[in-house]
């Protein structure tokens, strides 16, 4: 995910931040001048912190971080952990690093892997002299996970402006309700030499929203963003759709692949307009989950590398029992929701259409399963597999959605 890295930052200097986008979305930042040093360059900025708490469920999309640029600000590197949204669905944390240079735009990203709340993230911009290049890398601790690339300077520029940022602006309520991300054991090195103690941090907020502040520690080796999510936002009046247009953009968060939310969409789900039948349409649908997971566990063990009898018998089970399942979503889909424009109709037609998408690449999966020669079954039984992993993901996801979206009467209890 991207936070503006992108951010949309046309010129940012220790004086304060110029925006060549209006809607970059910098809330609390923190930015650091090396100039005390005398040297020419950083040459290593590392940090570590833990990733926020789940934050409540809504379409909201936002990113704390940690980078550096140039003088001249064109050329952002950073390693990055956005908050990926979801109304009923949850959302997810991601990590990766990122490039970001203004002119002539380009934008490169290493692989993003997912990491969830509690995890310690390490994120490091090492100086290459060899080649004049950055090695970025960010690692999950508890995982290993690691995700890195090396950024050429451009023309030789010499990296010089270091930042801590949280962005994207939300409602207040849209943000993890821990209320806090501190950037810790902070090591800086200018030309080689340790300098972290050098560095003089100025705080500052761009874009006032949910009193995000940051600070600096007395020993400058950890810097924290604080936020109020009780608070009234200026955001509040906004629709979810207008929120969408205002902070996707920039490439973090382009690639997030969030679907814009329906104009004037009401968050909440209607009354059922069948609400004995939904319940009970709810209640197959978690069945037919516990099924797809034994079809799943069927393929799995009699295909192994051949095709065998039990295994095309497994692999036909699991395509009738998909879209059976498909079948029963739909309807308890119009059994469930009256069709208005709210949110949570929205969100799950969304879902839907994942499961609508499992049933035909299951198809073409065990189309190429039958083609295949016997002993070479193996790749396309493993296809199968996380094809069917995929549609009881959809499934749990839609189950979870008609439990936050149900009504308020007793006939929905059973959700």
């Amino acid at each position: 995910m991207k936070l503006t890295s992108a951010c949309a930052i046309a010129a940012v200097s220790f004086a304060g931040v110029k925006a060549q986008d209006p809607a970059s979305g910098w809330m609390a930042y923190a930015v650091g001048d090396i100039s005390s040093t005398g040297a020419e360059r950083i040459t290593k900025l590392e940090m570590t912190w833990t990733v926020g708490a789940e934050p409540a469920k809504s379409s909201a999309f936002f990113s704390p971080w940690f980078g550096m640029d140039p003088a001249d600000n064109l050329n952002l590197i950073q390693p990055v952990n956005p908050w990926s949204g979801g109304v009923f669905r949850g959302g997810s944390w991601s990590a990766y690093t990122e490039y970001y240079q203004w002119s002539p735009t380009h934008n490169s990203n290493s692989e993003s892997f997912d990491v969830k709340s509690g995890d310690t993230l390490q994120g490091s911009l090492v100086y290459n002299e060899a080649n004049d290049s950055y090695t970025l890398t960010q690692t999950c601790v508890e995982t290993g996970a690691t995700s890195t690339q090396e950024v050429a300077a451009q023309n030789g520029k010499k990296y010089t402006v270091p930042y801590v940022v949280y962005e994207k602006t939300f409602p207040c309520a849209d943000y993890p309700p821990d209320e806090v991300v501190t950037f810790r054991d902070i090591v800086m090195e200018c030309d080689g030499v340790d300098c972290a103690d050098d560095v003089v941090w100025k705080v500052d907020v761009k874009d006032d929203n949910c009193n995000m502040e940051a600070h600096i520690s007395d020993d400058q080796r950890s810097i924290s963003i604080t936020w109020d999510t009780s608070l009234k936002s200026k955001y509040d009046s906004f629709t979810r759709a207008e929120l969408h247009d205002l902070n996707y953009r920039g490439n973090w968060a382009t690639q997030l692949n969030i679907p814009r939310p329906a104009d004037d969409v009401k968050v909440g789900l209607p009354t059922p307009v069948h609400p004995i039948q939904c319940a009970a349409d709810v209640a197959k649908l978690a069945e037919d989950a516990a099924s797809i997971k034994t079809s799943v566990d069927g393929v799995a063990s009699t295909c192994d590398k051949t095709h065998s009898d039990d295994c095309i018998v497994s692999l036909n089970d699991m395509l009738t029992t998909v879209d059976s399942t498909l079948v029963d979503a739909e309807k308890a889909f119009d059994d469930c929701s009256d069709g208005t424009a709210s949110q949570c109709n929205e969100d799950i037609s969304g879902i839907l259409a994942v499961l609508g998408d499992a049933s035909k690449d299951l198809e073409e999966d065990l189309a190429d399963c039958v083609d295949i020669k016997i002993g070479s079954v193996k790749q396309c039984v493993k296809d199968v597999v996380e094809t069917g992993k995929t549609a009881v993901g959809a499934l749990k996801d839609i189950l979870e959605a008609f439990k936050d979206c149900k009504g308020d009467g007793e006939a929905v209890s059973a959700f």
